[in-house]
Formats: C-alpha cells, sequence, structure tokens
C-alpha cells in the first residue's frame, strides 16, 4: 500500500508492506520526503502516528474525526529533517497492533497520519488501514456459520475489542430467536491475554393483548472467559476443539430456557 502527498515544496511518500491485517498484527513501512523545490525546506512535524478515524469525518478533511493512539517523532532518533532541493529522506516506521486493535467497520478505522492534519489543509498525508478482528474471534464466527447455521452480518469496532452481529438459523426450533450479538476483548498481561466472551442472544417475546399480539425483544446474556491455554494449541495455533466446546455450552445454556 502507498500514496503520495504534496505539502510544498515537500513531497511526502508512504510505503507499508501489505494491503490488509488483523488484531495482533505488525504494521511496517517507511515515510519518505522529498524536495520538490529550490531552496532547503523543512519537513515540518516530522513525525509518524497511528490514529483511529472516522470514515466520514476524514473524508471532509475534519481533523476532529481523528484520535491518536500513538506517534513516533523521526527527530527523536537523530534523523534530519531539513530537506535540501532534489534530495529526499527515507525513514522506516512499524507499528504493534494489539490484542484489542480497532478494526476497519463501516464507521471508523485505524490510519497512519505523517505529520499532523489541519482543517483546511488540501493534502492530510494519510492512509487508512483495513485492519480484521484476530484469527481466534474469526474461528467463533466461522463455527457458528458453518456448524451451527447462524448467517454472519458483521463487525463492528467496539471501546475494549469487536462486536460480530449473527441472525439466527431458519427453522423453526429458531423462530423465537432473532439473533446473537457476540462481543470479543482480550484482558491480561501481553502474551498471556485472557479472551472475553460475551454472548447476547436477542429473543422475540410474545406480548398478548387484546386487540393484537405483539413482540417484544430481550437479550439473554451468557459469558465465558478462555485462557491463552485454552484459545492456542502448545503450538500456538487456533484451538479449533476448545471454541466448539464453548460454543455448544453456550447454545446448551440458552436451550435450558426454552424459546
Amino acid at each position: 500500500m502507498r500514496g503520495t502527498f504534496f505539502q510544498a515544496p515537500i513531497e511526502i511518500r508512504i510505503e507499508i508492506q501489505g494491503e490488509k491485517w488483523k488484531q495482533g498484527d505488525t504494521v511496517s513501512g517507511t515515510v519518505t520526503f522529498k524536495n520538490r523545490g529550490n531552496a532547503p525546506a523543512k519537513a515540518a512535524e516530522a513525525t509518524i502516528s497511528l490514529a483511529r478515524g472516522t470514515l466520514k469525518k476524514v473524508q471532509k478533511k475534519d481533523p476532529d474525526g481523528l484520535d491518536i493512539v500513538e506517534t513516533h517523532a523521526l527527530e527523536a532518533a537523530g534523523l534530519a529533517t531539513s530537506v535540501a532541493p532534489g534530495e529526499e529522506h527515507t525513514h522506516p516506521f512499524s507499528f504493534k497492533l494489539g490484542a484489542n486493535a480497532y478494526v476497519t467497520d463501516t464507521v471508523t478505522s485505524l490510519f497512519v497520519i505523517v505529520g499532523k492534519v489541519a482543517a483546511g489543509q488540501t493534502s492530510w498525508p494519510v492512509l487508512q488501514l483495513n485492519v480484521a478482528p484476530s484469527d481466534i474471534i474469526a474461528e467463533f464466527v466461522k463455527t457458528l456459520t458453518i456448524e451451527h447455521h447462524f448467517a454472519f452480518k458483521d463487525y463492528k469496532a467496539t471501546k475494549n475489542g469487536v462486536q460480530a452481529k449473527l441472525d439466527a438459523p431458519d427453522g423453526q426450533s429458531w423462530a423465537s430467536l432473532d439473533g446473537l450479538d457476540m462481543n470479543f476483548w482480550f484482558e491480561g498481561p501481553a502474551q498471556n491475554e485472557d479472551l472475553q466472551v460475551d454472548y447476547g442472544f436477542v429473543v422475540k417475546k410474545v406480548k398478548p393483548n387484546v386487540a393484537s399480539v405483539t413482540y417484544l425483544k430481550e437479550k439473554r446474556p451468557f459469558s465465558q472467559v478462555f485462557s491463552r491455554q485454552q484459545y492456542l494449541t502448545p503450538s500456538g495455533r487456533v484451538n479449533f476443539d476448545e471454541i466448539r466446546r464453548g460454543i455448544v455450552a453456550a447454545l446448551e445454556q440458552l436451550s435450558k430456557n426454552p424459546l
């Protein structure tokens, strides 16, 4: 992924290795400043940042739509920020996405930003990152859709992690289940996090009255915690069997209270 931006007389080129990432991945690349003018120039605010942005506001170049997550000051590493005419300076960078990094959804995304952006700037050196949930979270959704016939709708970034929304399976036995909202987040020290999973089964309840029958929706919650030793195998792979057992336990809990 790459993007080129011009803030006279400096051309800014951002190059990032890859096109898609998952929570826990490292985003690596380079930022290059090239002086297209005839006199020495300074690359103003020679920093690179990771930020969470609201898509509509970023598209409108509204700086209020960006919240900085992490910033690297290039000059802190002793890198010159004054660029001679025709000269270019290239600096590497990397950001480690956390286990609960914001995923890309229809409203928000993570962005890489060079320098500071402000209202009125015609050129924003900003690149959007396409970040998906971790393989562990994706396996929960995959198991529910393939083995239990739920229909996946979408992922949503939350304050603490990720929400997955699914529609209920077809069939008379599921007629009173409207859907499932699942929230995932990791807690604990790095490389030893517990996975917290909250199931929110959305159930349709009949409310009869004199004139007609109406339906109300209520959520039936169920929570699970998986240790790192449970959701990963000793070799570091996703523990599919443990995830399947967790899902079956949640569905059995739901069945104890008939729909």
